[in-house]
C-alpha cells in the first residue's frame, strides 16, 4: 500500500520513476523542485494520495519556502491561520502572509488585507487593508476588487464614495463574484451610487440566486 501511495504521489507529481524501491522514491520526493515540494504539501493537507497530516505538510512547505518559492510562504501563512490549536499562531500567519504579499503574492496581499481590515492578528489599519486590496484589485484578483470595493462604502481606509464602490462592484459582479453581484443589486436597489433601477436590482440578485445566495432570494420576492 505503501509502496502504491508513493507511485502515486510520483504520478501527481508528474514525476516518471520506473524505480519500484520505495526509499529510492523518497529520496525523488525529497529532490524535486519547490513548486512540487509545495504540491506534496497540499496532498498532506487535503489527504489527497497521503492520509492527512499537518505536520509533515508543513515540513515540505519549509523546505520549498528555504528554496525562496513564494507560494509556500502564503501556505505556511495558511498553514498557521488554520490552526486552531493555538491562538497566538494566528500571529504567525500574519508574518508569513507579509513575507509572500512582500513578493507580490496576490492572494496573501489579500489575505493580510483581510486580517488588518479586520484587526485579527494585527492591529486593526483601515488604511492598510485598503491598500493591500488595491494591489489585489489592480492585479486583478477577483475577492480585492470587491473588498476595496466595501472600502469605498463603508469609507474605511478611503474616502466613502458609493460610485467607487459600485464601479468595483459592477467589476467583481461582472467576473462572476456572487457577492458582488448581490451588492450591486443592493445598489440598484437602495440609489446607492447609483440611480434606483429596479430591473437592475433584479438582474443582479437573480445572478447572486443562481449561486445560492439566500440573502438574494429574499431581496427577489421583496422586489415582486
Amino acid at each position: 500500500m505503501k509502496k502504491t501511495m508513493m507511485l502515486m504521489m510520483l504520478a501527481v507529481a508528474g514525476i516518471a520513476a520506473a524505480d519500484s524501491d520505495v526509499d529510492a522514491l523518497k529520496a525523488v520526493l525529497e529532490n524535486t523542485d519547490p513548486e512540487t515540494k509545495v504540491h506534496i504539501g497540499n496532498c498532506y493537507v487535503e489527504g489527497k494520495v497521503f492520509p492527512k497530516d499537518r505536520d509533515e505538510a508543513m515540513r515540505w512547505y519549509r523546505k520549498a519556502a528555504d528554496k525562496g518559492c513564494v507560494e509556500a510562504l502564503y501556505r505556511i501563512g495558511r498553514w498557521y491561520f488554520d490552526d486552531t490549536s493555538i491562538a497566538a499562531k494566528k500571529g504567525e500567519a500574519a508574518k508569513w502572509y507579509r513575507k509572500a504579499a512582500e513578493q507580490g503574492h496576490v492572494v496573501a496581499q489579500h489575505e493580510l488585507g483581510i486580517l488588518y481590515y479586520r484587526g485579527t492578528c494585527v492591529t486593526n489599519d483601515f488604511a492598510e487593508a485598503a491598500r493591500l486590496f488595491r494591489k489585489g484589485a489592480e492585479s486583478g484578483y477577483v475577492r480585492s476588487i470587491h473588498n476595496l470595493g466595501t472600502c469605498y462604502a463603508e469609507g474605511k481606509g478611503v474616502p466613502q464614495d458609493w460610485a467607487e464602490a459600485c464601479r468595483l462592484y459592477r467589476k467583481a459582479a461582472e467576473m462572476g463574484l456572487v457577492a458582488a453581484q448581490f451588492n450591486l443589486g443592493m445598489c440598484y436597489d437602495m440609489g446607492w451610487g447609483v440611480e434606483k433601477n429596479k430591473e437592475e436590482a433584479l438582474k443582479w440578485y437573480r445572478k447572486a440566486s443562481a449561486q445560492g445566495c439566500k440573502l438574494a432570494d429574499d431581496m427577489i420576492n421583496k422586489l415582486n
